[in-house]
């Protein structure tokens, strides 16, 4: 076998062995700044394509949600904070929401992230995924 198949199959493995490490929890960062929200788009080819969302994903098993807020904001958009720096603020169903206030715009986008913008509340796209759209609802409800 080639060099290249090796490598591809290993990286394969790898892959096939970090989504068994996941579990049904997730965990979400909302980014903000004094007033405003900062989105990011999910690129074209990883799950739930072109929708605008918080920044996060999957819990892994032995990691806290506040990790995994940690984690996924790095590996998406290459922003590192500290999980003891994550406010939680929310828990729905299995997702726990977290939040982090910042500056000015930050982070790049990634493999995994289009594009990051700044949006304000009464102004947020109209294509949110299911997880962001959840947290708006909710607190729609709460502010009635």
């Amino acid at each position: 076998m080639k060099l290249e198949k090796k490598l591809m199959k290993l990286a394969d493995l790898m892959l096939n062995e970090k989504k068994d490490l996941r579990t049904a929890q997730t965990a979400w960062v909302i980014l903000f700044t004094s007033n405003k929200l900062i989105l990011g788009k999910r690129a074209p080819s990883v799950k739930n394509p072109n929708l605008w969302n918080f920044l996060g994903g999957h819990v892994d098993e032995g990691e806290t949600p506040a990790e995994a807020a940690a984690r996924e904001l790095y590996e998406e958009i290459k922003v590192k904070v500290s999980s003891s720096d994550l406010k939680e603020i929310s828990k729905i169903g299995n997702a726990t929401y977290f939040a982090y206030k910042v500056s000015g715009m930050v982070g790049k986008t990634t493999s995994e992230v289009s594009k990051i913008e700044q949006f304000k509340l009464t102004d947020l796209p109209s294509n949110l995924h299911s997880k962001t759209e959840n947290f708006f609802q909710k607190l729609d409800n709460l502010l009635q």
